[in-house]
């Protein structure tokens, strides 16, 4: 399986934050920046307690994500070109 990219997930997560504006089960990362495979995980966990399949999705990719590439999509999406 292939490493998602930033250019495949950045439409996912803009989506996401747009529709969730305090960054709904991904706060902790969408409006707070922390993005350790902790913090993601924490998020997928919410995301599944509430349902949030949306949310879900999102976390699974960022997971097979490097911190590096989770920090410079977190900084696209909060700060769009």
């Amino acid at each position: 399986m292939n490493k998602p990219t930033i250019p495949d997930v950045l439409p996912i997560a803009r989506q996401y934050y747009a529709t969730h504006p305090a960054g709904g089960s991904l706060h902790i990362y969408l409006s707070d920046g922390n993005t350790s495979d902790g913090n993601i995980a924490f998020c997928l966990k919410c995301a599944t307690e509430e349902r949030d399949e949306e949310g879900a999705v999102l976390a699974v990719l960022l997971l097979q994500m490097s911190q590096t590439q989770r920090t410079k999509l977190y900084h696209l999406v909060r700060c769009p070109e």
